[in-house]
């Protein structure tokens, strides 16, 4: 099996999911806290199913916040309270201002096609088809994904987005090892599918981004009322079974750390 485009050893990354779009990713010796959200619920009524593993929540060496974009379930502002040290905070345009009480040095406000580093650890901001407003009513603005490179290790993380050319742009511009993608909160589709991914559409993405790997986020971790919880993640593990995909799929249970380095050529490690 081919795990990359180019050859060599790769710098190791360690992966833990910690539900929803929230990983800590340790790599370059940079610890990259995504879209960091430890709540008991989303919006007061869906409460929160599995706990969060406190080896993440209580992490104390965290560089780097990347937050994809404003909505309450990826920008939880009781949530960046709660996380030690001053770490460098990337959000999209126009997102810095909710981050009342940061030091405007901590925050990088970055549009697609914006770079920026931390450490050993290089960032370039990409698009995603979604836009998000804080509160109901309330203005627009844009959300990001983000590339994480390091010792030609490539990680793409994805907090929402519908499905899109951009990600065949993104996989023919960035050779990319592991890509992290939502499958959840798309259902019922004619109300979310535009905006989110679907287990369907992320596998799509996954191909189109030509990773090694995915690792699916965004499910299972808040119940709400018009998605049962366990669903994403069936479909998911139907299609992938389909598609002979077990190996290259990695599902992480909340807690779980996957730790993974490109194979040297010659040898097959997933």
């Amino acid at each position: 099996m081919t795990l990359g485009r180019n050859s060599g050893m790769g710098a190791p990354v360690s992966i833990t999911f910690a539900g929803h779009a929230t990983l800590l990713i340790r790599l370059g010796g940079v610890s990259i806290l995504t879209d960091p959200n430890f709540d008991g619920s989303m919006g007061f009524i869906m409460p929160r199913i599995p706990e969060v593993p406190g080896a993440v929540e209580h992490a104390g060496d965290i560089s780097l916040l990347a937050i994809t974009h404003s909505h309450l379930d990826h920008l939880s502002l009781p949530s960046l309270k709660r996380i030690k040290g001053s770490p460098t905070i990337l959000v999209p345009e126009r997102v810095g201002v909710y981050l009342k009480g940061v030091e405007a040095d901590r925050i990088r406000e970055m549009r697609p096609g914006d770079k920026t580093s931390v450490g050993r650890v290089s960032i370039t901001a990409l698009p995603a088809k979604h836009t998000s407003s804080r509160y109901p009513l309330g203005r627009k603005t844009p959300a990001n994904s983000y590339l994480f490179e390091s010792g030609g290790t490539a990680v793409y993380f994805v907090g929402d987005s519908g499905y899109a050319d951009i990600f065949k742009s993104v996989g023919r511009s960035h050779r990319i090892d592991i890509a992290i993608l939502p499958i959840g909160l798309a259902t019922p589709s004619f109300l979310f599918g535009k905006k989110h991914l679907s287990p369907a559409s992320a596998l799509r993405a996954f191909h189109d981004l030509g990773a090694a790997f995915m690792i699916p986020v965004h499910y299972g971790t808040f119940r709400t009322i018009l998605e049962r919880p366990g669903r994403p993640l069936e479909e998911l593990k139907a299609l992938i079974k389909r598609e002979g995909l077990n190996e290259r799929v990695k599902i992480l249970g909340v807690g779980e750390t996957w730790t993974w380095s490109r194979p040297s050529p010659g040898e097959d490690r997933s």
